[in-house]
């Protein structure tokens, strides 16, 4: 077989005529000094400064490294030496042997070493390939020592320096809040270098939210950033649905508390009656769960209800343990019963109830679905109906405006479908299962994609992810909500990706064009209603609609929000294009949201749906080409209005006056749809009335002059 190594190196005449020795004769010193000098550079890995203090570094230039440890003029992937020589020689000073120097370029983690040749001629047997000069081994081994000592001298000074560095020092105000106090901030903290830390409202610590975040572009933006930060250290987060609304315990055991102890038949007993259990499951399977699909199958979760329904009839309505002692509460298993609570407890907050009603009841079902959750040992034994139920609880809690919790209980519930492999693909399963396994880990991508966007906080699916859940037989031109909505996620993890890799990157003008496109091409495959108000057949279809246009208009808006700094170049021409289409894809968002409340006030009180339009509104308030445009005046004027209509709404309703509350929106473009009756809804008002003080306040950078400020 013929060797794949090139035949062994030449040796000149001169060298044969000298020596006469062949290559192997040479000692080992010299033959390891030849290879060290042949050894091919790569690219550098870090800049020199990260690298010399051994730490990560973006590659960025400057890197984020050495802008926070302000010596951004040192970040350089060239090596120091050239560098320092090429500053410090003098020309008459230089000399020959240093000028006869070749320069080469090294990677950090791979610089040569050079060894001072002596001032004695060297004879044939000291003479190596190219006139490099071997040394003796106990000589190298003690020049290696004293350099090894030189470098632990040198790292324990860094390591000093650095904590000299990262101590808190006393300085002006930059912005960020660090305590609940909101007085002593760290000198070079801003919002555009590390987020927000905003006080809990609720407890000890801080809420963290990224530079990226909607309140870290308006904080460092000149004309609304002394309102926010009153506004931040006021508690403006939980009416943001940034953060809890209350410190409430939200799986307390109704029924003991010895939590060893499960008692079915006090679960069971809490089921409602077989009207208000399909009344709120409509409410679900109409609303909620047309909006976020969490359940595959929702024709095979109605029959397994109305299954239920029909044994408890034939029990008497009273739940008896089967003589086998197996636990299958009317005919269903416990982790049946544990997602139809938690369906439950969603649909009851798209019900006409009054908002005080309405949360006092889901919180009972949440309580239940988690005590059946419990009952099943869902930690141990992890399971996809446990993961549906954990994300159909986590988006009720989010709408009782406890979206800190929620995200907290998505990383339980992400390691869940990591611990199921739910992130990739295997043959192993049926071609249903592989659907519901990947539709499962698609629901969890969306909560922790709008998290990751909303927060800028790093993402758990963005890492590894399985095919889009496409239903058998779907094509181009035919995909459905789901799986439309599924690509435009995919997109939003392809973003969260980068950012995680490279935190200080921002996207170009080209890059942009190119995801704008793409969300072009993913609504040309889709079903035509999802593009066209014209094919749109029952509210459902036009709610799926509207959800999509409103989140796919808010991830482009995201893309270009970064030429919404102030510190973006106002006369590049590609900037004010990406400021053009950022102002113009949030107002579209606001357009979606109202359009949203306009076909059922029952969607509209979804969370990430308002809490978006509202992130939207925030931004157009700060941007100064918004305040001179009647398009985005308008759009605010309505959204406000809705807010006010909601707020009055609510109260009265919930004071008994059904007569004042039946108030419809001036702006009813189509019919509000009740899932049970088909009727126009008058009412159904949710806890995201605090906002309407929070544009109050910003109503001076809007100039609206509005009846309800």
């Amino acid at each position: 077989m013929t060797s794949p190594y090139p035949p062994s190196t030449s040796i000149s005449p001169s060298d044969m005529a000298a020596g006469a020795k062949k290559p192997t004769d040479l000692p080992q010193a010299q033959i390891d000094a030849i290879i060290r000098t042949k050894r091919k550079a790569r690219e550098p890995k870090a800049c020199y400064p990260c690298h010399a203090r051994k730490v990560k570094c973006d590659r960025n230039l400057p890197c984020d490294g050495c802008v926070k440890r302000d010596h951004a003029d040192l970040c350089s992937y060239e090596r120091p030496s050239k560098k320092r020589a090429q500053a410090f020689e003098s020309p008459a000073g230089a000399s020959t042997s240093s000028a006869a120097e070749p320069t080469e370029y090294y990677s950090y983690d791979d610089i040569p070493s050079r060894v001072k040749p002596e001032n004695t001629h060297p004879g044939p047997d000291h003479l190596g390939v190219g006139g490099r000069v071997s040394i003796a081994r106990d000589e190298w081994d003690n020049v290696r020592s004293r350099l090894k000592e030189m470098e632990t001298t040198i790292s324990s000074l860094r390591m000093g320096l650095e904590r000299a560095e990262e101590s808190p020092a006393v300085g002006p105000d930059s912005g960020s809040v660090q305590s609940a106090e909101g007085a002593s901030r760290s000198k070079g903290n801003s919002p555009e270098r590390e987020g927000i830390h905003a006080a809990n409202t609720f407890g000890k610590g801080t809420v963290h939210l990224g530079s990226r975040s909607v309140m870290a572009y308006i904080l460092n933006n000149k004309s609304g950033s002394d309102q926010l930060q009153a506004l931040l250290e006021g508690g403006i987060l939980p009416k943001l649905g940034l953060d809890n609304e209350s410190a409430t315990y939200p799986f307390v055991d109704l029924w003991s508390s010895d939590m060893s102890s499960f008692d079915i038949s006090a679960v069971c007993s809490a089921l409602p009656a077989d009207g208000q259990c399909r009344q709120f499951f409509y409410y679900y399977r109409d609303i909620s769960g047309a909006i976020y699909p969490v359940i595959e199958d929702i024709t095979k979760f109605e029959n397994d209800l109305e299954l239920l329904l029909a044994k408890r009839l034939e029990a008497g309505g009273v739940y008896r343990e089967d003589g086998d002692q197996a636990q299958t509460p009317f005919g269903t298993s416990i982790a049946y019963l544990g997602l139809l609570y938690a369906v439950l407890a969603s649909g009851c907050q798209s019900s006409d109830l009054g908002s005080k009603e309405r949360e006092l009841t889901s919180q009972v079902y949440v309580c239940c679905s988690y005590q059946c959750l419990r009952m099943t040992n869902f930690l141990s034994q992890p399971t996809i109906e446990a993961i549906q139920t954990l994300l159909v609880i986590g988006n009720v809690l989010s709408y009782n405006m406890n979206p800190g919790i929620s995200y907290v209980l998505l990383g339980m519930t992400l390691r869940m479908g990591l611990a199921l492999g739910l992130h990739v693909e295997s043959s192993r399963f049926s071609v249903e299962e592989r659907y519901r396994r990947r539709h499962t880990w698609w629901s969890m991508a969306w909560q922790d994609s709008h998290f990751s966007l909303s927060y800028d906080r790093p993402s758990t699916t963005a890492v590894s992810q399985p095919n889009i859940a496409y239903r058998e037989g779907s094509q181009p031109g035919d995909f459905s909500y789901f799986e439309t909505l599924c690509k435009v996620i995919s997109l939003a993890l392809e973003v969260v990706r980068i950012r995680m890799l490279s935190p200080n990157a921002h996207i170009t003008f080209s890059s942009f064009q190119e995801y704008q496109e793409r969300i072009r091409q993913i609504m040309i495959e889709a079903k035509p209603y999802l593009r066209d108000p014209q094919y749109c057949s029952s509210s459902t279809e036009h709610l799926e609609r509207v959800v999509l246009k409103l989140h796919s208009s808010y991830f482009c808006s995201e893309l270009c929000r970064p030429s919404l700094k102030p510190s973006a170049g106002r006369a590049d021409a590609n900037t004010v294009a990406m400021r053009k289409d950022c102002v113009s894809n949030l107002v579209t968002t606001v357009d979606a949201y109202i359009e949203l409340h306009n076909i059922s006030y029952h969607a509209a009180r979804s969370w990430i749906a308002l809490q978006r339009a509202i992130s939207s509104a925030f931004l157009l308030a700060v941007v100064e080409e918004a305040k001179s445009d009647s398009h985005v005046l308008t759009a605010l004027r309505r959204l406000e209005g809705i807010i006010a209509q909601r707020a009055s709404s609510e109260r009265a309703y919930d004071n008994g006056d059904v007569a004042t509350s039946n108030i419809t929106s001036s702006d009813q473009g189509m019919a509000s749809y009740d899932p049970v009756t088909g009727a126009t809804n008058p009412r159904g008002l949710s806890h995201p009335l605090s906002m309407l003080p929070l544009l109050r306040d910003l109503a001076p950078n809007l100039k609206l002059n509005g009846p309800n400020l």
